[in-house]
């Protein structure tokens, strides 16, 4: 899926081919705690459904050099503060990575691997693939169709901001690529 100049595809683990996209579509999601409310874009997609446990990856795309922030006048930071983008995959509404590159990276970055090491999320270490979440029958019954929703669905958040002893501070979140698995049988 694209938007603007990010690109984020998913893959099988052991395929050079991505997942084909069905239906891409653009919403906007309003983030009520931040100060200035803002709307966040969710792209979101169907892909063919993989096997439930199947490894899988995604890559990131910037077909241009991004830069992660360009006013940061109502935020009070330093002016030597180094800002990074911050890539998370979430599954069903749980975090599978979250990897934190320098705003000057290059890109794609390809993010294959759980980085969560005894709950704690450690930057830059590698753990067992992510793999496919379990199709949820019960979407094909809901009354109503959420852009937001978590379940059934794999995100591919892009924000931006910097690092802190506790962790990451988000300031804006770019884009929210969301795929939701659907098998080709149905």
């Amino acid at each position: 899926m694209r938007f603007r100049n990010w690109d984020v595809l998913l893959f099988p683990q052991s395929s050079h081919i991505p997942l084909q996209e069905f239906r891409t579509a653009c919403y906007l999601q309003q983030d009520l705690n931040h100060m200035e409310r803002c709307t966040t874009p969710i792209l979101t997609s169907f892909v063919p459904s993989l096997s439930h446990g199947t490894p899988f990856r995604v890559s990131v795309h910037s077909w241009t050099k991004p830069e992660a922030i360009v006013n940061t006048s109502p935020y009070c930071i330093s002016p030597d503060t180094k800002f990074s983008w911050c890539i998370r995959v979430w599954a069903d509404g749980t975090m599978l990575s979250m990897e934190i590159y320098p705003e000057d990276s290059f890109f794609p970055k390809q993010i294959g691997k759980y980085n969560d090491t005894q709950g704690r999320w450690l930057i830059g270490i590698d753990g067992p693939s992510m793999t496919f979440p379990v199709f949820h029958k019960e979407i094909l019954h809901q009354p109503n169709w959420n852009a937001a929703d978590d379940l059934g669905r794999i995100k591919v958040q892009v924000s931006a901001g910097y690092e802190v002893d506790a962790g990451f501070v988000t300031l804006v979140d770019y884009v929210i690529f969301s795929f939701q698995p659907v098998p080709l049988g149905l």
